[in-house]
C-alpha cells in the first residue's frame, strides 16, 4: 500500500478494518483505478496528427 502523504490525516483504525474486510478497499489508487478502466472501457487505440500548420499573412 503507498505511504501517507505529508500533512494528510489518516482514517481511523477501526474504519480500515471494516472497510478492508467489507471489500470497500482493495490497495488500489485512484490512479490505477482510472487507467484500469479506461483501458477496459475506454473507446481503445486512436491515432492522432496534427493539424495543418496555419498561414500567415507576410
Amino acid at each position: 500500500m503507498a505511504s501517507m502523504l505529508g500533512g494528510c490525516t489518516p482514517w481511523p483504525e477501526e474504519f480500515v478494518d471494516r472497510y478492508w474486510a467489507a471489500g470497500h478497499w482493495r490497495g488500489n489508487t485512484l490512479d490505477n483505478l482510472l487507467r484500469g478502466w479506461a483501458l477496459q472501457y475506454g473507446p481503445g487505440p486512436r491515432s492522432y496528427t496534427a493539424p495543418p500548420a496555419s498561414r500567415t499573412r507576410h
